[in-house]
């Protein structure tokens, strides 16, 4: 078990404008076999971008209240790859938010596999400042 959540029911709910794009949404729902997750969350909508294929939103919901926003702001380019570049987290009840944002990137890295083990005793691996791109 890799800890994954996996849902069996989607529904698709149809094309919407999210943050000014063209976006198609669709429903997921938290498995049957989890009360724990599906006391805390009724259905997941996702907003997928028409022309690029990405995640715009995801918004959690208790029955039919948003309790929960993952909003994609912006997308950029660096080394001819695009990356989000900035995200909000939304606490929907308390109107709390969360913003990231990236202040420099690289794509296209080799890095060993151990570098996203948990278990790895390594040292966080360094690279020098040429590798990224400021934003």
């Amino acid at each position: 078990d890799n800890g994954a959540v996996v849902s069996a029911v989607q529904a698709y709910e149809g094309p919407a404008r999210v943050s000014g794009r063209r976006a198609q949404r669709f429903f997921i729902y938290p498995p049957e076999d989890d009360p724990i997750l599906r006391q805390n969350i009724d259905r997941v909508r996702l907003a997928l971008d028409d022309g690029y294929n990405a995640l715009l939103r995801v918004d959690f919901y208790d029955v039919d209240r948003l309790i929960s926003s993952f909003r994609i702001r912006r997308f950029t380019e660096v080394q001819g790859q695009y990356i989000v570049r900035e995200i909000d987290l939304v606490d929907e009840r308390k109107r709390d938010r969360t913003k990231f944002t990236v202040t420099a990137a690289s794509v296209g890295l080799q890095l060993p596999t151990s570098t996203f083990d948990p278990q790895s005793t390594r040292s966080p691996i360094q690279l020098a400042p040429r590798f990224f791109e400021d934003l």
